[in-house]
Formats: C-alpha cells, structure tokens, sequence
C-alpha cells in the first residue's frame, strides 16, 4: 500500500481520549484582561517543537474524513494522531523542489490541495498525487486564498489574478469577466456551494462565468467566510458586517483599531472566530467581541472538527487546542464568601447552599452570593454540612 493510502486510511479511534487528557490547562487571559472573563472559558494545549512538530509556523490545518489531523507547516506535511506528528514526505515528487507548505486546502471529496513554496500545486488523493506548475498552466506566484466552488472546481488567488483548476484544467478568470481592479483579492464559499469574492471595497458572486458585484462598501473588505444562516460574513478594515444577496448589511461590531484579519470561520454554534496579523484570536458571538488567549498573535489557520473543538494554527506558537471547559471554578473571584467548601446543595428554587470551611453557611446564585450565618435570625454556631428539603428551603 502507498504511503498515500496509508495515511488516507488511517483512523484515530484514540485521538481525543488523549486529547482530552491532556487538556489541563486553562486558557490564560491576556494582559489586563479579567482572569474571570469569557477568556477563561477555554482549555487549552499547544503542541510546538518540542512536542514533535516540525516547525513553529503552522499553515493550515484540517480533518480528514476519518478523523485524523493533517498539519501544514513550513517545516512539511504532518498527519497527527493525538500523540504525536508523522512527516508525509512531498520532496519524492517530480517538480516539487522542497517540503515547505504555504497554504493547505481539504475539499469536499477528501483531497488535499498543498501550495509549496515556489508556486506548484499539489493535488493529493487517496491513492495518487498531481502537481500543477507552471508546465501545466499554473503561474508561478504566491497563493493568498483558496475557496471551492459547488462544480468540483478549486479556485486559487495569486497577486492579483484568479484561477480555477477543475478536471485537471487551469482556467484563469480575470477583469474580463467583470473582476473588479485595484484591491486585494478574497474568495469564499457559502452554504450552498457559490463562490463570492471580495475586491477593494466590491462583494460579488461568481456566476455563468462572470464576476457580478452585488454590494459596494464604504471601506475595502479584508476578508469573507460563510455564514451557517447564509450569505456571508465580511470584515472591513473597521468593523464585522453580514450580509445576504439581495439584502442590506447589517453592522454587527467595530474592529480594535489597527487589526489586520488573516482568517475566519464560524464555528457550529453561530459564533465567528477571527483571527489576526498582530492581535491574536477574537471570537464574536451575537454582537460580543472577546480575546481568546493562544500561544501567538499571529492567527494562520483555523478549523473546528467533529467534537467541536477549535484548532488553531500560528506564525510561531504552533499548533494550539482549544475546548470548551466543562466546568467553571467558583471561588472569592466570583463572589463566594470563603474559598474553601464543605458541604454543597441547590434546594428547589434553584438556589445553590453551601457549607464553608470555616463553619459559615452561604445562599447564591451565579455570582450573586449572601452570607445566610452572618444574617439576623442564625441561631448561631457554625455549620457542618446542608441538604435540601423536598417541600422547600434547606
């Protein structure tokens, strides 16, 4: 069996056992923020050099169909089983003069699209391998973004041209089938397979052949990702917008001032996580914009795979893992009288008692707390333990 094969087929039935337990690390709250916030909401693990990865840089993750993690790095292709990373060699390939990744792309068929450095293409499938170049009509130039369209054709931005590889064809589709000029290019795919760009300050759909600008904005857009409701989320150099063909953009927050977006996804939940050049991860969820801490400030890649977990990859800080925390710690931080607990019920009214150690009884409720021992009416002495009673109170 090729090593193609090998790694294509390989499940990980025990990937997230070790994942999970390995998550005893609480996500840290940047700087100035409070360590109570939404930012400690997150378990967090981090693989890097040291861990076994080949490079620091990280350029793409994904997860394969059955269940394993393809990394990219500057360093080489890595299938990663939870325990540790294993290289997939490209070197062995005609035309492909080195192993570092620049970008990396999964398709809705399972393939890998890789984009070395120096320009080829790679094309991997389960049991052969394609590279398009410069012999096969691919210009020789760094790609900026991929996207997919619903025909089986993946599309590639490179400078300021576009180009769609379908059936082993390289098509290019410029300014004249409508591309607007003068700003950076991005691409995206919507929940229902149609490929939208972003130029300068132009949003637009690709169709019968043509660039059709939809909406112009008053400020060049930085990025586009699908939206799970539909049409797309776009972020502009000063704020986050939705916006849905035919519709009118709806304003959803303002950006920190000075952020370059590099990425985008939105999670299964609704929330949008984006990541940045120089101001790490942020995650929007209604109109609620928070710092997510990660081992880098540069953001290079983000998926979620099929547990709901957020896989981040980074310009320097490797691969990090973040999950959601199953439980939260309530302590004097969070409006508990005393740190230490004895004895611990919630009666039927949904009010939570507790029994400290030091003998005093308290009632709350979120962070809402009161000490009942230091009200008027205790008839005094300390507590020892607390147990609901059926018909109300404790």
């Amino acid at each position: 069996m090729s090593n193609w094969s090998r790694f294509f087929r390989a499940g990980i039935c025990a990937v997230y056992a070790v994942l999970i337990g390995g998550l005893a690390q609480p996500a840290r709250a940047l700087d100035g923020e409070d360590k109570n916030s939404s930012a400690n909401l997150w378990l967090t693990r981090t693989w890097q050099t040291d861990e076994g990865l080949p490079d620091n840089n990280v350029t793409g993750v994904a997860q394969a169909i059955d269940g394993h993690l393809w990394v990219a790095t500057l360093g080489g292709l890595m299938c990663f089983d939870g325990e540790c990373f294993e290289e997939f060699s490209t070197t062995h390939l005609p035309k492909v003069p080195n192993h570092v990744v620049r970008t990396m792309y999964l398709d809705r068929g399972g393939r890998l699209w890789l984009v070395m450095d120096r320009g080829a293409v790679i094309r991997v499938g389960e049991t052969a391998a394609r590279v398009f170049d410069a012999t096969n009509g691919f210009t020789y130039s760094r790609v900026t973004a991929v996207a997919e369209d619903n025909e089986a054709g993946v599309w590639f931005v490179y400078g300021n041209e576009v180009c769609r590889i379908r059936e082993d064809k390289v098509e290019r589709f410029g300014a004249k089938e409508g591309l607007p000029t003068g700003g950076n290019i991005w691409l995206a795919t919507d929940g229902q397979g149609q490929l939208w760009f972003a130029c300068g300050s132009h949003v637009g759909i690709f169709r019968a052949d043509r660039w059709q600008t939809l909406l112009t904005l008053d400020s060049g857009p930085v990025h586009l990702t699908a939206a799970r409701s539909g049409g797309m989320w776009i972020c502009t150099a000063t704020r986050v917008v939705k916006y849905t063909a035919g519709g009118e953009p709806q304003e959803l927050v303002k950006l920190p001032e000075r952020v370059t977006v590099q990425v985008m996804l939105e999670d299964h939940t609704g929330a949008l996580w984006i990541g940045t050049g120089a101001d790490g991860l942020l995650r929007l969820e209604g109109k609620e914009l928070e710092h997510i801490a990660v081992s880098h400030p540069e953001i290079t890649a983000l998926t979620e795979d099929r547990e709901g977990n957020m896989w981040v990859g980074t310009a320097g800080g490797g691969l990090n893992l973040l999950r959601p925390r199953a439980m939260d710690l309530i302590g004097t931080k969070a409006g508990l009288p005393f740190e230490s607990v004895r004895s611990v019920c919630q009666d039927a009214e949904g009010w939570v008692w507790v029994v400290l150690q030091n003998g005093s009884l308290a009632r709350g409720h979120g962070s809402v707390w009161k000490a009942v021992s230091s009200a008027e009416g205790w008839p005094g002495g300390n507590a020892s333990c607390v147990a609901p009673v059926r018909e109300g109170g404790v």
